[in-house]
């Protein structure tokens, strides 16, 4: 079976007014986005189709998001991300959806009425604080939300919280059986592009904690977050990040193709579509 892996589609809407700013926090990220990562993310629908026409010609069995649909978390945001990813689901059997630190920008219940029905139930599996989605016989994908809201302006860090390790942990131990192919997914990754751990303002706030837990297994970490498409190991854990799915001038995702081994190919953009590279 084969899946891409995508993420930060950071989507905007117009028409914000001034109670909407209100929020410190917010107020700041629009002027964020108004005067330095607008130019980054521009043609991103233009692009969110070409993703999906890749989808089709490549008969993709299934996605996985790792975060940040949205750019300031505003429920206009989300139904524009929504009516994309109902209809890049629609193309697939296997889907798997998480937050990011963006889509929790104020609080995380906008994101929960909009999403919280959005992963594909019948393979769905319930499991305390990380669930799984059943990607095929021997495929599984681990949910595991490491964003919480950050109310103060300057701070995008994500959190797991020991319990959720504890029963990662205990997951892995189950899964990891046979020929069974294992993914974590966080929208928090576990290193930067250059190989060096995130700040503690801006990555996992226990990223060590988590590491100790997932490093050296024999399985895989997907993440976002960080605006870059990149793969680096930790022991026999290997890592995606897809941070830059979208991002102008770093336009990539992943691919997975999962039969008798795991093999990742990136697809970049070029010339208005989305290839193999």
């Amino acid at each position: 079976m084969k899946f891409i892996h995508i993420s930060d589609l950071h989507l905007y809407t117009k028409g914000y007014t001034f109670v909407d700013l209100l929020y410190p926090k917010r107020f700041v990220g629009w002027l964020n986005y108004i005067f330095r990562r607008k130019c980054k993310f521009v043609d991103s629908i233009d692009k969110l189709n070409m993703i999906e026409e890749f989808v089709v010609a490549n008969n993709v069995d299934g996605v996985v998001f790792s975060g940040d649909l949205t750019c300031l978390g505003s429920r206009g945001e989300f139904e524009r991300a929504k009516a994309f990813i109902e209809r890049l689901f629609k193309r697939v059997k296997y889907t798997a959806l998480i937050p990011g630190n963006h889509d929790y920008y104020i609080n995380k219940s906008i994101y929960n009425s909009v999403f919280g029905d959005m992963t594909n139930s019948d393979n769905f599996i319930k499991n305390d604080l990380c669930d799984v989605v059943k990607f095929s016989d021997n495929v599984y994908v681990i949910i595991l939300n490491s964003v919480k809201p950050n109310p103060i302006t300057p701070v995008s860090s994500g959190k797991v919280s020991t319990s959720q390790i504890d029963s990662l942990k205990k997951l892995i131990d189950e899964l990891l059986k046979g020929d069974n192919k294992v993914f974590v997914c966080s929208h928090y990754g576990l290193r930067k592009p250059d190989g060096s751990i995130d700040s503690y303002t801006h990555g996992i706030v226990n990223q060590k904690e988590l590491e100790d837990v997932v490093s050296d297994r024999d399985m895989f970490f997907l993440h976002g977050h960080i605006h870059y498409t990149y793969k680096y190991e930790l022991g026999k854990l290997k890592c995606y990040g897809a941070g830059g799915t979208t991002f102008l001038d770093r336009e990539a995702f992943w691919l997975f193709e999962c039969y008798d081994e795991v093999e990742a190919s990136i697809v970049k953009y070029m010339d208005g579509e989305y290839v193999c590279g």
